[in-house]
This record gives C-alpha cells, structure tokens and sequence, in this order.
C-alpha cells in the first residue's frame, strides 16, 4: 500500500482530512461543499481511495485524474461515472480540481484542499482502516472534520474516535478537530429532539472519550446538495407556463427570466420540497441547534444577519408543487449547516496564512504545484444568485 503523504509539496493550501465511519454521510457532505453529486455516495463502503479535492477560483469545470504505480494519468472531465471507474481501479490516490463556489480563497493563491478518506470499518477491506489511520497519525492537516451519525454508539464508532483522540492529543492538535453531527434532516423538528442529540454527543466525547474542546455542528447534507442540484437543474419558465400554474402558486406578475422550475425527477423535487416546508414551519428550531457550540455561533449569527437586509433576489423557483423565492432557498440552505461548514474553512484559511505561510498538503502526485486546470462552468440559470452554480457537471 503506497503511503498517502500530506507532507509539505506545497505552502499554498489549508488541508483539510475528512474522516467517518462507513455511511456517516462523509461524502454526501464533501458532495455537497462541492455543489455537485461528484464522489460516490450511497449506503455503502463508497470510497476505497483518498480522494483530494483542491478548490481553483474561476476554475472552468472539475478535472480528475488518478496516481497509478506512482504515476499520475492525464487530467479529464470529472462526473459521477468516472469517479466511480476510478473508486474500483487500482489507482492509489485520486485527485480533483476545481472550483468549490461557495468558498473564497486568497487573492495570493492559498486555497483550500479537502481529502475524503475511505471509511476505516469496512471488514472486507482492512486497507481502508490503515490509510485512514495512517493519515490521522501522521497529523499533517490543518484541521480534521469527523462526521459523526447520532446516537453514537457502535463499536467502529467509538474506534475511530479513540483513535483520533490518541492521536491528536499526542501533536497538541485537537482544538483543530470539528464534529459534524449528519442527517438532521431526519430528527423529528422539535428543538428537544436535536438538541438532546447534540448533548448526548458531546458527553459521548467529552466525558466518555476524553476530548477537552469540542466544537459540533449540526448538519443535513443531504439538504444542501439537493439545493445545488435544483439550481444547476433550473430553467426559465415562459409566459404560458406560468399563466397556467394554480392560482394559488402565482406570485409577482411574469417577467421573463424571473420565473424558473427545476427539473430534478420528480423524487428529488418531492423531498425538496418536504423539507423545505418542514425547514420553513420551523427556522427557529434549526436556526437554535446551530449555535450549540459558540465557535459555531458566532459564524451562523454572521451568515444569518446578511438574510435579514432587504430582498436579495426576487426570482423564483417552482419545486414540485410550490414556488419559493430564491432568498428562502438561500436562508434553508444557510439552516442545513453546510454554510458554515464552508465560511469556517474559509476563516481558517485566511487566518492560517496571517500567521505562517506554511500549510501542510497533500503530494500532488508530480513535483510541485498539481499545475494549470480548467474547472466548473457556470452556465446555471440561476447565474450569479445562487454562487454560480454549474448545470454542466453531469451531476443528476
């Protein structure tokens, strides 16, 4: 097995590992940081490489490529089909570039660099267990993200987590660590019922493990992915589609381009909406449960007061039987969480490179920078609304 090294070939990025038992939601939330259904994600043991995910800025489309016998192949277009042809290879290490949207990096060139490693409790292959350990022993990421699917509880869970706890105590790197608690899509909407979740984990960690600083936030990945997806799937409605809608679904008067639909199957436009109702109803009780922990807070409070000015947007968009604004759109996905997973890094970023201009990152495979890419189309029509959103990615 070929070392996964995240040692120094580079000072120009903020490496972040990403690590979860088996069907923690791990990459579903990197998915959904992306925008855009690119790394495998299902109900199984999904990934069996590490995957590094570099944000390029202005970036045309996401590239991949894979390290193969030390060799790296030429970069292509990245989709769901050729990451999958990848996952099942004897490839090493796989790698993408492109343009993460919703996450800024630095006008000198430091960027962020995510890693979605295999999940360590697979029983049919052991390997997966030691890459990821290796990568959390050797502690050469700014910081750990570790997904976590309530209540814990199972034995791999309590592992990894043991692991994670030895090991970062030992390089004082703790206090980089951030619990994602995943799927909150699926609690019931009272605020007892989350919030009970997220103190049961904390004294999951804290008293039974051992961590002296933990910092959780709720999430539902599955919610903010289904977002992205809805934008790079909408389209402009015309005069007579919108004259013939129910009375009771016409908004503002047609005016052309302001009126879109999507066009997920129609499964995905049904659990959209569900949860955009349920989101809604209750915005109190999600918005409460993302200020657990302050560290958290402190960025939501930030992210929420921007929804609070004036009307960003006055487009529209139909969702299987309701229409929405873009700004309650935009205000659900900021209550998925995902948001402030994405201004936490990007934070991270910024104050990481006021203080050293070193950051550990992953071995680009070639000497050097990982070199020049193209990366994601914004051809959405959403257009700059929703961060630019790319329909082109094969993602559906």
């Amino acid at each position: 097995m070929e070392k996964q090294n995240m040692n120094a070939a580079s000072s120009m990025h903020y490496s972040v590992a990403v690590v979860a038992t088996m069907s923690a939601g791990k990459s579903t939330l990197l998915n959904a940081i992306i925008g855009s259904r690119i790394l495998p994600s299902k109900c199984e043991s999904c990934t069996s490489k590490v995957y590094s995910i570099e944000d390029r800025d202005g970036a045309e489309r996401f590239m991949v490529r894979r390290i193969e016998n030390g060799k790296a192949t030429p970069w292509e277009p990245a989709d769901s089909k050729v990451l999958r042809e990848y996952n099942a290879s004897s490839a090493e290490r796989i790698e993408l570039c492109g343009d993460i949207k919703r996450i800024k990096n630095l006008s000198s060139g430091q960027a962020v660099l995510l890693y979605d490693t295999p999940g360590p409790n697979n029983s049919l292959n052991t390997s997966h267990a030691k890459i990821t350990e290796q990568i959390i022993r050797d502690s050469n990421y700014c910081s750990l993200i570790c997904v976590l699917e309530p209540p814990l509880g199972s034995d791999d869970e309590y592992q990894l987590l043991s692991f994670i706890k030895s090991e970062t105590e030992k390089n004082d790197a703790a206090a980089s660590i951030l619990f994602v608690v995943n799927k909150t899509d699926r609690f019931d909407y009272e605020d007892d019922s989350i919030r009970k979740a997220l103190e049961a984990c904390r004294k999951d960690l804290k008293t039974d493990l051992g961590f002296e600083e933990v910092t959780i936030l709720p999430v539902s990945s599955c919610l903010a992915l289904l977002i992205s997806l809805m934008y790079q799937s909408a389209v402009p409605m015309g005069r007579d589609e919108v004259a013939a809608l129910p009375p009771g679904l016409k908004g503002k008067p047609y005016k052309r381009g302001m009126i879109l639909k999507s066009t997920l199957s129609a499964d995905n436009q049904k659990q959209l909406d569900f949860l955009m109702g349920k989101y809604l109803r209750h915005k109190r009780v999600y918005a409460s449960v993302l200020k657990f922990s302050p560290k958290m807070k402190r960025i939501f409070l930030r992210l929420e007061a921007k929804y609070k000015k004036p009307r960003r947007s006055s487009k529209q968009i139909l969702i299987s039987d309701h229409l929405y604004s873009v700004d309650e759109i935009e205000y659900v996905r900021l209550l998925s969480g995902i948001p402030v997973i994405e201004k936490y890094l990007e934070n991270n970023l910024k104050k990481r490179y006021r203080k050293t201009s070193t950051c550990a990152s992953v071995e680009a495979g070639s000497p050097g920078q990982l070199g020049a890419f193209v990366g994601i189309a914004a051809g959405s029509a959403i257009g700059g609304m929703s961060g630019g959103m790319n329909r082109n990615n094969n993602a559906h």
